[in-house]
């Protein structure tokens, strides 16, 4: 069941890694006026100035589990359901409910074999 899950985490992680490349599939607030000042470079990708975040997402799995995950203390300030003021929710792991069908696609063949 571990190879099932591991396949399943790192699938996870790269539609983690398409919610940070499509904008949260053009859900996610703009870019403020103040922050894009604030960027390097003239590159204006939401959630992507240092790329420390993006780049710290990593595939976690067992025998009954599987997931994409991030250990950078700041990600909670873009996941949470707190209510806001500043800082617009943009979570790059509210992945397409077709993620979820994939993975038990992927299941559902693993049991079958």
């Amino acid at each position: 069941a571990s190879d099932v899950m591991e396949i399943i985490a790192e699938m996870l992680v790269a539609r983690v890694d398409e919610e940070f490349e499509t904008a949260g599939h053009g859900r996610w607030a703009p870019l403020a006026e103040s922050t894009k000042k604030k960027r390097r470079g003239s590159a204006y990708q939401i959630l992507v100035d240092t790329a420390r975040f993006r780049g710290s997402i990593r595939a976690s799995h067992g025998d009954d589990f599987a997931e994409a995950s991030t250990d950078t203390s700041y990600a909670v300030f873009h996941v949470s359901d707190q209510a806001r003021t500043k800082i617009p929710l943009r979570n790059p792991f509210d992945v397409p409910q077709d993620a979820f069908d994939e993975a038990t696609e992927i299941l559902l063949e693993h049991l079958a074999a």
